[in-house]
């Protein structure tokens, strides 16, 4: 996972800020990330593994109050 979305962020550097939480730098994602539709947390985080043909999908987070 880490992988994919260091080339997703070179390839269009404008997704940095939509898919990390900018107050913690890139430790903590700001999207929810499916593979294959199972949430990353329970495959493993950004440690997720990630093959050709997987469906990756990104949801992003809105907070408020």
């Amino acid at each position: 996972m880490r992988k994919l979305l260091g080339e997703l962020t070179r390839r269009a550097p404008e997704l940095k800020r939509s898919l990390f939480n900018q107050r913690v730098g890139n430790a903590e994602l700001n999207a929810l990330v499916l593979v294959n539709g199972r949430e990353i947390s329970v495959l493993g985080g950004l440690d997720a593994a990630v093959k050709d043909g997987d469906e990756v999908v990104f949801v992003p987070v809105v907070h408020g109050g």
